[in-house]
């Protein structure tokens, strides 16, 4: 680490450019950025992965409830993004706001993405039988 000031900087300036803490709020926030690609993820691993053991059990309530997981893990994240972009007029200064506020809008976005990714790989789950080929 740096031990000697950099003299460009003004006192002002070097205390708002010092890191600060997160807040719960953030980390939820940024949890929630990561929650639905993750969620997708998992979603194929395993869709694909129970697929003989779904056809073996002649049963595609497995495939059925792995899907709601994961479509309800990108809804939470869908869900926590849009309540933050609720809360970003709020907050205090503007650097906090904006990166609350694109944060927010990422985790929107990228739940709607992989939720409606999710929905569409559940649909030949349901349409067509165990075993097809």
């Amino acid at each position: 680490m740096v031990s000697n000031r950099p003299s460009r900087l003004s006192e002002p300036e070097l205390r708002r450019a010092a890191p600060q803490e997160l807040t719960a709020e953030e980390v939820r926030l940024g949890g929630a950025v990561l929650i639905a690609p993750i969620a997708w993820a998992l979603h194929l691993v395993l869709s694909y992965g129970l697929i003989y053991p779904a056809e073996r059990w002649q049963s595609k309530a497995v495939l059925f409830v792995v899907s709601l997981l994961g479509g309800l893990a990108a809804l939470v994240s869908l869900l926590l993004g849009y309540r933050k972009l609720k809360r970003a007029n709020r907050e205090g200064p503007d650097a906090t706001r904006e990166r609350s506020r694109f944060l927010g809008t990422c985790a929107c976005g990228l739940g709607i993405f992989f939720l409606l990714a999710i929905v569409a790989q559940t649909v030949p789950s349901i349409l067509l039988p165990l075993g097809f080929r």
